[in-house]
């Protein structure tokens, strides 16, 4: 795997860069971007009316990016193109600003679109990036199945009594009811 591109304050790089360190697509302005990253409380609720909070869960970081582009027709096609191809993607992304490197993101959603104000050889692409977590699974070998022990699993499926358990029920609610 390629190493994630460091933010360097003096160069002033702006950029979304995918796993070979490109950068996702060609553009003019980095306009603006906006991070959020939020913890929730995790609470219970306890005796008259209180809770209690118990535990604290990192959500995974959003980062929204505005790009600009102008050009001729065939500049801003081929800019739109090579978003959506991240945007219908799963690869993942890097993007870098001077104060942080947001790793590991994907683009949710994408939007674009031009403003009378900039004129029609502008365009402006909207991307909404989440963090992609990686999770690695841990399984662990047995030589035969039966060597591996009994894990508790939580509530068991209904099965078909067996007929010794049938008779003994029925013998027992004979003697309660008094029947022969």
């Amino acid at each position: 795997m390629a190493t994630q591109p460091k933010a360097n304050p003096i160069k002033g790089i702006w950029s979304v860069y995918d796993a070979d360190l490109k950068s996702i697509a060609v553009f003019d302005t980095f306009l603006d971007y906006d991070a959020t990253q939020e913890s929730k409380v995790v609470t219970m609720p306890v005796e008259k009316g209180s809770f209690a909070g118990y535990n604290k869960v990192a959500s995974p970081y959003d980062v929204t990016v505005r790009l600009a582009r102008s050009g001729p027709p065939e500049t801003l096609a081929k800019f739109i193109t090579d978003l959506e191809r991240f945007a219908n993607g799963t690869d993942l992304v890097s993007v870098v600003t001077p104060h942080k490197v947001y790793t590991n993101a994907n683009i949710e959603s994408f939007k674009h679109g031009m403003k009378r104000e900039s004129g029609v050889s502008m365009l402006v692409a909207e991307l909404s990036l989440v963090e992609i977590r990686q999770v690695s699974a841990n399984y662990k070998r047995v030589k035969r199945a039966g060597h591996k022990k009994p894990q508790d699993r939580g509530l068991v499926q209904a099965q078909k009594p067996r007929v010794a358990v049938l008779e003994a029920a029925n013998k027992g609610v004979k003697a309660w009811a008094g029947i022969k």
